[in-house]
């Protein structure tokens, strides 16, 4: 195949190529990132598995380090508008050109190894950062750990966020499972951070196993979170040092303490390598931005989007929904992917969404907008009036319906934000002009 010479032209190819299919190993991947000499990707490296909070901490810990001075690159899945997102450079995405550049680069160092849309997705990101020679490469890794493409490289540090079940065809129907398969980016001798209240005693064993320098929520460090005048914040306190009166992340969600929590704890583990003040901290925590984390769009009537999609995300969006209730109703719109249970954990919503919007996310994996009402009536006990395959049409008609003090929250995948803020975007532009 000669090498492409646009972006499109690679999003086509790498659509179709491989079939599109979850394909976990690190054989393919590992050849070819042999064959490309990638190793070290940069002089630090620090690794993010996880069930949720992956993209908080990666986030975090970017907007820390650029703080304290550092060149950075981040790379995360999936993207929500484009593709570029998960290549961040400096904390933005990276350029068409060379992200193509990148992508040529992989394509020619493979010959006939086949690599997944994510294989060739991560080695370009690899390929970039030595590239580019940023100082703290921030890799998340895609689904699960152990067989994810990301373990490919040896990390200075490795992160476990949170361990809940989800994506249990290949991690497992328990939490120990799927602890075992996010355990799995440890090494040995290096920093492992596990972030999890009640974590697995898999992790555990995977850390001693090899010997991983294991470091625990509420063993090794903890927060504190209290009042300095009328400004919330929170003390973390480690092993290392104690940090005092740190901002609240600039990110909706008390979590996201906990997130920002985990994030200090993987810098003050490799204190020896990177130096990071307290103000660092402080700004970096100011700085902080994700897209689709309780993201407002517009007030008045309020919408909301939110990424959450398995269950430990959804209590946590609906611990939210009760911390901050609004004066109208609360309109949920919702798609959701085949495989997240949802049945288990949509009930919660019962008391606390009004009226609900079915849609369908842009995906093979989708639950189609009609098991999605059947799905929503039978776990909540409403009936779904509106239900709309297309998620963009299935936004404005919810919009149009809504009230100055009503509440629009869209959630349940990232398939199904994805249309919605692209044509609300859009929509955007064309009123500007």
């Amino acid at each position: 195949m000669p090498p492409l010479t646009t972006l499109a032209q690679w999003l086509h190819w790498l659509e179709t190529a491989h079939g599109g299919k979850i394909d976990l190993g690190l054989e393919r991947v590992g050849e070819v990132y042999k064959r490309l000499q990638l190793a070290p990707v940069a002089p630090m490296v620090i690794s993010v598995a996880g069930t949720n909070g992956k993209g908080s901490t990666v986030a975090m810990l970017d907007a820390i380090c650029r703080q304290a001075g550092y060149r950075t690159g981040c790379f995360t899945s999936p993207h929500l508008l484009r593709y570029n997102e998960r290549f961040s450079l400096q904390g933005q995405p990276a350029s068409d050109e060379a992200v193509v550049a990148a992508l040529n680069a992989v394509q020619k160092a493979r010959g006939d190894v086949s690599l997944s849309y994510f294989e060739f997705t991560t080695l370009a990101a690899l390929w970039l950062f030595k590239k580019t020679q940023v100082e703290v490469a921030i890799l998340e890794v895609g689904l699960g750990g152990r067989l994810d493409s990301v373990n490919v490289v040896d990390a200075d540090c490795a992160v476990v966020t949170t361990v809940d079940i989800d994506h249990t065809q290949w991690l497992g129907h328990d939490r120990e499972a799927v602890g075992r398969e996010k355990a799995g980016i440890f090494r040995p001798f290096t920093p492992a951070i596990c972030g999890d209240l009640n974590s697995p005693l898999s992790v555990r064993r995977v850390a001693c196993q090899k010997r991983a320098r294991l470091f625990k929520r509420n063993v090794d460090f903890t927060v504190q979170r209290h009042e300095a005048g009328e400004r919330h914040v929170f003390d973390w306190l480690g092993w290392s040092r104690n940090l005092r009166a740190l901002p609240m992340p600039a990110l909706a969600g008390d979590w996201q303490v906990d997130n920002a929590a985990t994030a200090i704890a993987a810098l003050e583990s490799v204190a020896d390598k990177l130096t990071i003040s307290p103000e660092d901290y402080a700004a970096g925590l100011r700085a902080v931005k994700l897209a689709g984390r309780l993201q407002l769009l517009q007030s008045a009537p309020e919408v909301l989007v939110d990424v959450a999609h398995n269950a430990q995300s959804a209590n946590a969006l609906a611990q939210w929904l009760q911390q901050n209730p609004v004066a109208g109703r609360t309109v949920a719109l919702f798609g959701v992917l085949a495989d997240k249970q949802a049945a288990e954990w949509l009930p919660q919503f019962r008391f606390l969404v009004d009226s609900w919007v079915a849609t369908e996310p842009v995906s093979g994996r989708a639950v189609s907008v009609n098991e999605c009402q059947a799905l929503i009536e039978s776990a909540t006990g409403t009936t779904v009036k509106l239900a709309q395959a297309d998620p963009w049409q299935a936004y404005q008609q919810a919009i149009g319906e809504l009230q100055e003090n009503d509440r629009l929250l869209i959630f349940g995948s990232f398939f199904v934000l994805d249309p919605i803020l692209r044509g609300y975007l859009r929509t955007k532009s064309l009123d500007s002009d």
